[in-house]
């Protein structure tokens, strides 16, 4: 069984920073407040940036949107990068992708040891394996 443990996110969208720690945390709600405006309510305040975040993480893709895309860097930064932290019954995985205007990387360990492959593709197919995908 796959367990998600922990994400990190620096100027992901709408995330500054986040270091969120999921270890044997079970089922999570994410609940928002945005705290710019109050005529916003929860709108803007980085729910769906957070789900996106494991998404482009693991995958290369956005929820419902392209693969290749520079606006996953938060406005007026220089790079993006998310780093996932999963484990299935046998090791532990983690998954980290950064992303500036002009290249991308994607890097993965197994029990601390890298597990990259030639080329991002081959990372992603290892991860989608791994996930059972």
């Amino acid at each position: 069984m796959i367990s998600f443990r922990h994400l990190r996110a620096r100027d992901f969208k709408a995330l500054a920073e986040i270091d969120l720690d999921l270890a044997d945390r079970g089922l999570v709600l994410i609940n928002g407040q945005n705290e710019d405006s109050d005529a916003a309510s929860s709108n803007g305040s980085g729910k769906t940036s957070l789900l996106e975040a494991f998404s482009w993480c693991l995958f290369g893709e956005r929820v419902g949107r392209s693969r290749v895309s520079d606006d996953v860097i938060r406005y007026g930064q220089a790079r993006a990068e998310v780093a996932v932290t999963f484990r299935d019954d046998e090791h532990e995985y983690v998954v980290t992708r950064k992303r500036t205007p002009t290249k991308s990387s994607l890097t993965m360990t197994t029990d601390g040891a890298a597990t990259n492959g030639a080329s991002q593709a081959d990372v992603e197919t290892k991860i989608k394996t791994i996930l059972g995908l």
